[in-house]
């Protein structure tokens, strides 16, 4: 009997777990077989306990289960494995994050006179999510309310203006989201903010980066990448 050891999602079998299949599928094949046989030449009169019969088929039953569990355990941690390699590579001395773009968890951010890329996370979906820029006096500066509402990772471009469209000065700004629930509950979702770091503070003894001219922990980074080249012209 030849058996093809990859399941229809295309995830190969390891080779211990296509042996075991292989081995319980033709021992089934064979049982059945033989139950067949032994069914069609009975007694009317006298006919066979099935009772051992469905012992065995329920022991079949159980290792194929056993076998697909695996598989599936398997297939978890190459997920999982894969994500990790996804992951961007945080750097292993702090001097190495200078001249890489961050994205840290906070709510200041260093604007330098072009478009902003705000970012939040909704744990679940709202009704409507505001998000509000502020200055360093506390005052607003410009807000949206048109958000996207959907859980997950959200990207905001803050063009850099204020209410009235116009052009804000660079320099320290902060930024908060507010979701609304249909219960019309408000919460504040976690704030991610980028810059690029331009230096790194180990006065403390705790190595903080310096963006701006702000100064972020390394515990709060969650992405580095390459700062975006500068605009042409």
């Amino acid at each position: 009997m030849e058996v093809n050891p990859t399941t229809a999602a295309g995830t190969s079998l390891s080779g211990d777990q296509a042996t075991a299949k292989a081995s319980i599928d033709e021992t089934m094949d064979d049982f059945l077989l033989m139950l067949t046989t032994q069914l069609q030449h009975q007694d009317p009169l006298d006919p066979l306990d099935t009772a051992e019969f469905t012992n065995q088929l329920v022991g079949f039953s159980t290792v194929e289960q056993l076998i697909a569990n695996n598989q599936k355990m398997d297939e978890l941690i190459a997920i999982q494995a894969a994500q990790q390699n996804q992951q961007p590579d945080l750097a292993s001395s702090p001097l190495d994050y200078i001249g890489k773009e961050v994205e840290v968890v906070g709510s200041g951010f260093a604007f330098s006179g072009e478009p902003a890329t705000l970012a939040y996370h909704l744990p679940q979906a709202a009704n409507r999510v505001t998000v509000t820029v502020f200055d360093e006096a506390g005052q607003t500066v410009w807000e949206t309310d048109t958000a996207p509402t959907t859980a997950g990772r959200h990207d905001v471009v803050w063009p850099g203006v204020d209410a009235d469209g116009n052009a804000v000065g660079a320099g320290h700004y902060f930024v908060e989201a507010r979701a609304v629930d249909d219960a019309g509950i408000i919460t504040q979702p976690a704030t991610l903010v980028s810059g690029v770091v331009t230096g790194v503070d180990q006065s403390t003894g705790t190595p903080l980066l310096k963006v701006g001219d702000l100064f972020v922990s390394l515990d709060s980074i969650t992405a580095v990448r390459e700062p975006a080249p500068p605009p042409a012209g």
